[in-house]
């Protein structure tokens, strides 16, 4: 029976998100989950399902070799599903997945629990009844890459806390968080070889916003590499793989105030950065500062195993290279200019990632030259660089600010919290489809779109709380473009669907921003987050 159908459909089908490409409802009685209830088949996919509803539920849901005589769960792994697909059956008798990897099986569970109710949203809900409506689902993302970008180098977020939203992001399928580990404000990569790094380029301080001035307050943290470590491992099992970005040859003034040498000549900080917005403080290009970069990117890939690393390259002025002689004999003897000292650079890291089996993904001032083989083109800014990129045969992920930037305002109120400026509404998210992007491209030049990522800049962000109230509902929106919609878009039934996520995370106890508006309590008000008039940002 179609889901549209409103006499049987159960509320709780019709509001998965992101959406599965194909859903019916089963006439009859669904399964109920109980303390008996196992879950068998393949072992590995059967521990991905009981990682995400054993804590859903608080039920032992133990994974078991013999069939339960109670409902259980089955799960089977199907070589001819697509990568992340997964299909799921419930009847009375039980829950049968299917599924082509571990990840997929996640997703499977993901979407089972969204089944379960808001309940399942806060695990051990006392007196919970755990039923399961029959139901059919065939499902896979229309995209590889479906991405969140966490700027944790503005503010540090503790790794508990990044925990907490990679629990988050697994709920809505993405696949991928971007950690943004290093930027003028702060390194928060412990780097063993280099240990000033953290001692001094880790903190600053106070913070500078452009309205209210400074705050007086220093602030920092850094992550061991034990931590991350243990966040990759945690964030595999919930089916999301952690890319760490490290930003050369700009956004580096903590880096070059922790080790000097690495500045251009007459070009040295003073202290790590305390404003926002773009430097001109680059890295001198050296032999010093390559080895110094190879340096930091061992001891990253020994950490972070994922394919993908995200080189940065985004606004890096070239004022200091072009001002120093000293610059001008360095890029005369490596053959380029001052003003390609970049592209230069960005071919060598290329190469050398490529040597250790990494890809690089840079953000699109990296092809402003021209395209560079062998390198993910991260295209944010408005206007053709998604065209471009796609155009000279690179994979591409689509993130323009209008649709993906979720640092930008909410809404036009004037009571809305101080953020970076511009506006970004949940209609805009809800609208995006990043081949629109790339519209008059061909089929052949659009099928490079690896998918797309939304960013967390945190520079008016300084918890996570406040990520989250600009996360949501935006992300949830996003995450279903970046999954996909295979029947395409009806606006009323994804904000639907996002409604009802929105009770999902809100019976969590998540911070979110409320559909109608900010809680009082969200407000700006007279304090470091009140708003200031249009005339006095940068829109």
């Amino acid at each position: 029976m179609p889901l549209q159908s409103p006499v049987t459909a159960d509320s709780r089908i019709t509001s998965i998100v992101p959406r599965p490409i194909h859903l019916e409802t089963d006439e009859g009685p669904g399964c109920i989950l109980t303390p008996a209830s196992r879950i068998m088949g393949d072992a590995d996919l059967a521990q991905a399902v009981h990682r995400v509803l054993a804590a859903a539920t608080g039920l032992p849901l133990s994974v078991a070799e013999e069939p339960s005589q109670a409902a259980g769960i089955t799960v089977a792994a199907d070589p001819d599903l697509p990568e992340e697909g997964y299909t799921i059956r419930v009847a009375v008798e039980g829950v049968t997945i299917a599924a082509a990897t571990r990840r997929g099986a996640v997703w499977a569970a993901q979407t089972l629990r969204q089944l379960l109710g808001p309940d399942a949203f806060l695990p051990g809900a006392p007196g919970a009844r755990w039923e399961l409506p029959a139901v059919r689902i065939a499902d896979a993302p229309r995209w590889g890459w479906r991405g969140c970008m966490l700027d944790v180098g503005r503010h540090f977020m503790p790794i508990r806390r990044v925990m907490d939203l990679v629990e988050l992001l697994s709920q809505l399928r993405i696949n991928t968080l971007v950690l943004h580990l290093t930027e003028d404000q702060g390194w928060r990569f412990e780097t063993r070889s280099h240990p000033r790094l953290t001692e001094l380029g880790s903190w600053r301080r106070e913070s500078i916003n452009p309205y209210h001035g400074a705050d007086g307050t220093p602030h920092g943290g850094f992550y061991t590499q034990t931590q991350l470590r243990h966040l990759v491992h945690f964030a595999e099992g919930l089916g999301i793989t952690v890319v760490p970005e490290i930003e050369f040859p700009g956004h580096a003034t903590a880096a070059l105030l922790a080790e000097t040498s690495l500045a251009v000549p007459g070009f040295l900080p003073d202290q790590v950065r305390t404003e926002y917005g773009i430097s001109d403080y680059v890295l001198n290009m050296s032999d010093a500062s390559l080895r110094f970069v190879a340096d930091v990117w061992s001891e990253v890939l020994d950490v972070f195993p994922s394919t993908y690393v995200a080189i940065g390259g985004d606004e890096a002025p070239v004022t200091q290279w072009t001002s120093s002689p000293e610059i001008a004999r360095r890029t005369k003897a490596l053959g380029t200019t001052p003003e390609k000292l970049q592209s230069w650079f960005t071919v060598w890291l290329r190469d050398w990632l490529a040597e250790r089996g990494r890809t690089p993904i840079g953000w699109d001032e990296v092809i402003d030259d021209g395209p560079v083989d062998g390198l993910v083109c991260a295209a944010w800014r408005p206007g053709d660089a998604a065209i471009r990129a796609v155009k000279g045969g690179m994979s591409t992920i689509v993130a323009p600010t209008s649709r993906t930037y979720l640092d930008y305002y909410q809404s036009e109120d004037p009571e809305e919290r101080y953020s970076i400026g511009s506006l970004t509404t949940l209609d805009d998210a809800i609208d995006f489809d990043p081949l629109d992007v790339v519209a008059d491209c061909t089929d052949e030049e659009k099928r490079l779109v690896l998918g797309t990522q939304f960013q967390l800049w945190s520079e008016y962000m300084d918890t996570m709380e406040e990520v989250e109230y600009m996360a949501f509902p935006r992300a949830i929106a996003l995450a279903e473009a970046a999954w996909g919609r295979p029947d395409g878009l009806d606006p009323e039934a994804a904000r639907a669907r996002v409604a009802a996520h929105m009770e999902r995370l809100e019976a969590a106890g998540v911070n979110v921003r409320p559909l109608n508006g900010p809680h009082p309590w969200q407000l700006g008000g007279n304090g470091r987050r009140r708003r200031p008039p249009k005339a006095n940002q940068a829109w």
